[in-house]
């Protein structure tokens, strides 16, 4: 669920591409990152009326005629502003920084702000396909201290998608509605999805992240300052306290679960942690034994040896978690056994 780069990537259509298409065929792609339907990067298309942004959100090899490979890039088209149009085949296709990427390099990405003023505010801006992968910052231009931000049915947001939620300014309520004859969002710890979430007394540097979990809506956390936008957090692995029996959430990428109680770790149709991207660390804070559980269909494999199945971490031991396939990790570290 991140954006991709890389360094002077450019190709070009090797098809005309209407306005409505929704795959772009390119005639090379060695410089290209590789989305995954997880991963995605912003592409640009240019000729000698303009260009239009594009967001490249699975690659796929595709045999254009006998012994002539190439990619076709699934694509949502009219990005940041830009409109879908026909583009000729050899229009010139490039990764390029954008506007909207120097501005999430810079840790805010978006702001929203009040349509009017009162006890609770609906917002001009309604959370969208394109707003997931995004940092907002819940900033109101009349200092009242209670906001409401509405999320309403999003038909087509992949399993695992995140948009991050920052208030500027201390709130006594900020509250989180979704509108929808089935469509919910329910809380970290939660079991019950709901229309409504409310937290109080919520103060600046707390991230609200909601993830979709389901085809009913979305989940939300509460982040831990690891996800705040700037370098120094992101060179270090905080720890997320827990006193009881935790599932691994995608939130808990990068950072190491600090806990006495056991740690299951739930299959990929349950929460999507990308293979080959992912670790985890679990540390046991306590003097005894805790369970690496694996939900049903996940295999837990001992690190250097063929052994599957739950893991043991003794006491004050640490466990770092590879995945490596869809549902398999490995498990090492000081006390796993």
């Amino acid at each position: 669920m991140a954006q991709l780069f890389a360094n002077a990537a450019r190709t070009k259509l090797v098809r005309t591409a209407l306005s409505t298409d929704a795959t772009l065929y390119v005639e090379s792609y060695d410089r290209f990152p590789w989305a995954d339907g997880i991963d995605w990067f912003y592409a640009t298309l240019q000729d000698s009326d303009g260009i239009e942004i594009v967001k490249v959100v699975q690659s796929n090899t595709y045999m254009i005629s006998p012994g002539n490979p190439t990619v076709a890039f699934e694509v949502e088209r009219g990005q940041q502003d830009t409109v879908a149009r026909d583009f000729d085949a050899g229009t010139v296709v490039g990764l390029r920084p954008t506007a909207e990427d120097m501005r999430g390099a810079l840790g805010v990405v978006a702001s929203f702000w009040p349509g009017e003023s009162g006890d609770y505010i609906e917002y001009d801006h309604i959370v969208t396909r394109e707003d997931f992968g995004k940092i907002f910052q819940v900033a109101p231009d009349d200092m009242t201290s209670e906001r409401t931000i509405k999320f309403t049915n999003i038909p087509g947001v992949p399993l695992g998608k995140m948009v991050v939620f920052t208030p500027a300014y201390a709130f006594n309520k900020l509250t989180f509605t979704a509108a929808g004859t089935s469509w919910n969002i329910t809380a970290d710890g939660v079991a019950v999805p709901s229309k409504i979430l409310t937290f109080e007394n919520v103060t600046p540097g707390c991230h609200f992240a909601f993830i979709s979990s389901s085809s009913w809506g979305m989940h939300c956390f509460m982040l831990p300052s690891r996800y705040s936008p700037t370098v120094d957090a992101l060179r270090d692995i905080v720890g997320v306290v827990k006193t009881s029996a935790y599932a691994l959430a995608l939130t808990d990428r990068g950072g190491s679960i600090d806990t006495s109680a056991s740690v299951t770790v739930p299959a990929n149709a349950t929460v999507a942690f990308p293979p080959n991207k992912t670790t985890v660390m679990v540390t046991n804070t306590s003097a005894n034994a805790i369970t690496l559980l694996a939900a049903i269909g996940v295999t837990l494999r001992l690190a250097g040896t063929a052994t599957t199945g739950n893991r043991t971490i003794a006491g004050y031991g640490v466990a770092t978690l590879r995945k490596i396939a869809t549902d398999t990790w490995l498990v090492a570290g000081a006390g796993v056994s």
